[in-house]
């Protein structure tokens, strides 16, 4: 899937994502150029903390550190599993 994201320089800024981090898959960086984006952290937020196993949301943190547009790679998968598919998140820094 294809994503497009606007943000301004030197702002942290977070990208939300379905999740279920309960089942081992993860959201991860496949690529990024570093000149543009610094990644600060990842927070796993649950639908519902009464629940075992509910899905959730992950955000995934990132300071803007140049100006222009860059494409940032992820997937969703098990680390220990071929990459699934690849998701482009097209960030566009202002």
């Amino acid at each position: 899937m294809e994503y497009t994201s606007k943000t301004k320089l030197n702002k942290i800024f977070y990208l939300s994502l379905p999740a279920n981090y309960t089942t081992g898959y993860t959201w991860n960086i496949v690529d990024m150029d570093k000149s543009y984006l610094e990644y600060l952290k990842t927070d796993y937020i649950p639908m519902s903390k009464d629940l075992v196993g509910s899905s959730g949301v992950a955000q995934l943190n990132f300071r803007a550190i140049k100006r222009g547009e860059t494409i940032l790679k992820l997937s969703y998968g098990r680390i220990w599993e071929d990459t699934g598919d690849i998701d482009f998140h097209y960030i566009n820094i202002i």
